[in-house]
C-alpha cells in the first residue's frame, strides 16, 4: 500500500509539473497568438499602403504621358514657328534687297534730273 501511495504521489507530482509546463505552453501560444495578430495587422496596413503607391505612380504615369503628349504638341507647334520666322526671313531679306535696289533707282533718277542736260549719267539708271 506504502507503495501504491508512493506511486500516486509521483504521479500526481508528474501531474503538477505537467500542468505546468501545459500552462507555459498555453500562455506562449496566446502569446505567439497576439503577435501574429499584431503581424496580419501591420501586412494589412502594408498592403494598403502598397495599393495607395500603386494608384498614386499610376497617377504619375498618366501625368508623364499627358506631359509628353504637350510637349510633343508643343515641339510641333515650334517647328511650325521656325519654318515661319525662317521663310519670313526670306522674305524680309526679298524685300530689303527689292527696296534697296528701288532706292538706287530713284537716286539715279534724282540726281539724273538734277543735272544740267536733264539726263541720267550713262551706266547709271
Amino acid at each position: 500500500m506504502a507503495r501504491i501511495e508512493e506511486n500516486l504521489g509521483r504521479v500526481q507530482d508528474n501531474l503538477l509539473v505537467q500542468g505546468e509546463l501545459l500552462n507555459r505552453i498555453d500562455q506562449r501560444v496566446e502569446r505567439l497568438a497576439a503577435v501574429m495578430a499584431e503581424q496580419g495587422d501591420s501586412l494589412n496596413q502594408l498592403r494598403e499602403v502598397a495599393e495607395r503607391l500603386a494608384h498614386g505612380a499610376a497617377k504619375q504615369q498618366e501625368a508623364l504621358t499627358r506631359l509628353a503628349k504637350v510637349v510633343e504638341e508643343h515641339e510641333e507647334r515650334l517647328a511650325g514657328v521656325e519654318e515661319r520666322s525662317a521663310a519670313a526671313e526670306d522674305r524680309d531679306a526679298l524685300m530689303q534687297s527689292a527696296f534697296t535696289a528701288l532706292m538706287q533707282r530713284l537716286d539715279a533718277f534724282i540726281r539724273g534730273r538734277e543735272r544740267p542736260n536733264g539726263h541720267p549719267q550713262g551706266g547709271d539708271e
